[in-house]
This record gives structure tokens, C-alpha cells and sequence, in this order.
């Protein structure tokens, strides 16, 4: 656990000025990874945790943040608490959510389209040709999606939905980083 902490870290570095962060770990594995992964960032980050405890039955919602009705707790505690952002866990902790500092939800698209700005952003400080970086996105994201990859001069791609087509299309064309409209993202640097 310590490995995956310290790998996920390495994907994506924390800076910047101390947030405070409502965890929503839906009674899910994030209840078990999450503590894992900011007990790393205790200097940055200041936890609000919700439902951490590991519960199949998951007593205080569904552990799938894609439907909105499983958002309203974790967007009260971000108001309640004067929360910078709020991130929401699926039970497997594969997927996480976000709300902002208004309690509102924001798109996987809107996470997508940043993560692949800042993805793009990190291959051309490497000294890559941004028209050589591809992003892949499925069919059913925004088309903000694409219009941010393009304003960055790399390459957008489309898939079908689901992680075996993402992952399959970013291997065929070398993609760094691939967004789907449920929150699943996935990293070149992380086996896709």
C-alpha cells in the first residue's frame, strides 16, 4: 500500500497552497487506500473524512458517485466545513468524483480536459512535440474534451466506452493520458 501511495504521488504531485479536502469514501476501498495515500501530504492537505469505514452493505449510500443522489452528503460536509474541494470514491476506488468549493459537482469532462492539459503540458516540458502527445477520450465525454487537447496542439482520440477500449487505443497510439465521462482515468505511466 505504501508502493501504490508513494506511485500515485509520483503521477500526480501536490503543491501549492493547504486545501482542505472532504473524502467521501462511500464505505469503499478508498477507505483503505485513501488514508494510505494522504498520510503522505499531511503538510498539504487537511482531511475531512466521510464514511472511511469498510462496509459491503454501504449503510449511508451507494458507493457509485456517478448518480447525483450519492453526491448530497459529501456536498453539504464541503459547505458545512468551508471545504476547498470535495472528492468522491466508487466501492472499488477506481473512480473519483469531484465537488467544488460550492458544493457543486463538477464533470468528469471538465477533469478529463485538465488532467489532459496538464498531462500535455508535462510531456512538452520533457522537450516533446505537443502534436506528438495523444489524449484518448470516449464517445460520451464533452466536447470540451477534445477542444482543450487541440488548444494545446496535441492529438485527441476517440474510443467507445469502457476501460478495455480506452486502455487498447491508448497503447495503439502511445496515448499519455485517457478520460472517460464515469471518472475513470487512466495514466500511460500507471499501466494505463
Amino acid at each position: 500500500l505504501q508502493s501504490y501511495a508513494a506511485h500515485l504521488l509520483s503521477l500526480a504531485p501536490v503543491t501549492g497552497r493547504r486545501l482542505k479536502v472532504v473524502v467521501d469514501a462511500g464505505n469503499g476501498m478508498a477507505g483503505h487506500t485513501a488514508p494510505a495515500v494522504f498520510a503522505r501530504l499531511e503538510q498539504q492537505i487537511e482531511i475531512v473524512p466521510m464514511y472511511f469505514e469498510l462496509d459491503g452493505t454501504f449503510p449511508n449510500h451507494e458507493a457509485n458517485p456517478i448518480d447525483p443522489e450519492t453526491l448530497v452528503d459529501l456536498q453539504a460536509r464541503v459547505l458545512a466545513e468551508g471545504a476547498d474541494i470535495g472528492l468522491a470514491f466508487d466501492g472499488d476506488a477506481d473512480r473519483c468524483f469531484v465537488v467544488d468549493e460550492r458544493g457543486e459537482a463538477v464533470g468528469a469532462s471538465a477533469i478529463t480536459a485538465l488532467i489532459a492539459q496538464r498531462e500535455i503540458a508535462k510531456e512538452v516540458a520533457r522537450g516533446v512535440d505537443p502534436a506528438a502527445v495523444t489524449i484518448v477520450h470516449n464517445v460520451i465525454t464533452s466536447s470540451v474534451v477534445p477542444e482543450v487537447v487541440a488548444e494545446q496542439g496535441a492529438r485527441a482520440v476517440r474510443t467507445r466506452v469502457g476501460h478495455s477500449f480506452v486502455k487498447a487505443v491508448m497503447s495503439e497510439h502511445g496515448a499519455v493520458f485517457g478520460g472517460e465521462h464515469s471518472a475513470h482515468y487512466y495514466f500511460r505511466d500507471f499501466w494505463f
